[in-house]
């Protein structure tokens, strides 16, 4: 196929035809360990965060675990 036709074809997709439909979520008040755990475990790299009501209210990602303990280290390495 030619560069044309390919950017053709991914111009009929639609996100609703792509994305995961059984999706892992987790609760805003749950642990971040516990988020950790979940990417480990089903090997993804974000999760839809939810409220006690099951509405999305953001996203929890790889890169904001890492910011954590980051920041954390450093707080823990003043205090040293």
């Amino acid at each position: 196929m030619s560069i044309w036709e390919i950017n053709y074809l991914y111009e009929q997709y639609t996100v609703e035809k792509i994305m995961s439909h059984d999706v892992i979520t987790i609760k805003a008040d749950d642990k971040v360990v516990n988020a950790a755990k979940l990417m480990l475990e089903h090997k993804v790299s974000g999760l839809p965060v939810i409220n006690n009501e099951g509405v999305l209210v953001g996203m929890i990602t790889e890169s904001d675990i890492f910011r954590m303990v980051v920041k954390n280290s450093e707080v823990a390495s003043a205090t040293d």
